[in-house]
């Protein structure tokens, strides 16, 4: 199962069959993430922008990551119903038509090769890519904005400034 990149949207397929895909805007995390390098040369002026930038795009990606979070959950319980259904309803007929004795072992391989328990794991394991992939993301623009925090840190600093620790 492949996720689609449509002009700047990720086209995301329902945990289920016949929903609606999900479309989730990246035109602006792309933005965002190309600011990243900015860092290099930030200013304390810059660094207030920039860590504004890069708080947006932790909300882009929390909302994109919980949208696909619920799907994934979604498609989790879809895997699971369809395990059942392989297993209370097709594996042993597959065993009979296979001449194969039914054990739990044989019934398990029958619902391993049952076609819609493979696609419902192959949605759940996507979503589950996808997932990791955008969290993974995420805290890339994180770490850009704690970066862009110690520029503003470091920078108010005054040189004569006393450490008030240790008591004097």
């Amino acid at each position: 199962m492949d996720f689609l990149f449509r002009e700047g949207v990720l086209v995301i397929p329902r945990a289920r069959a016949g929903l609606p895909a999900i479309s989730i805007e990246l035109e602006r995390i792309k933005e965002i993430e190309s600011r990243i390098p900015e860092l290099v040369r930030a200013t304390p002026t810059s660094a207030i922008e920039l860590m504004t930038t890069f708080n947006e795009g932790m909300l882009h990606y929390a909302r994109a990551i919980s949208l696909i979070e619920l799907e994934k959950k979604e498609a989790q319980q879809a895997m699971k119903e369809a395990e059942a259904f392989s297993l209370l309803e097709k594996a042993e007929e597959l065993l009979k038509t296979k001449g194969q004795k039914s054990t739990a072992e044989t019934r398990n391989a029958a619902v391993d090769l049952d076609q819609d328990v493979r696609d419902a794991r192959s949605r759940f394991n996507t979503l589950s890519t996808y997932s990791t992939y955008f969290s993974h993301r995420m805290q890339a623009v994180e770490m850009a904005y704690y970066g862009a925090k110690k520029v503003l840190d470091v920078n108010l600093k005054l040189p004569d400034e006393k450490v008030l620790t240790g008591g004097k």
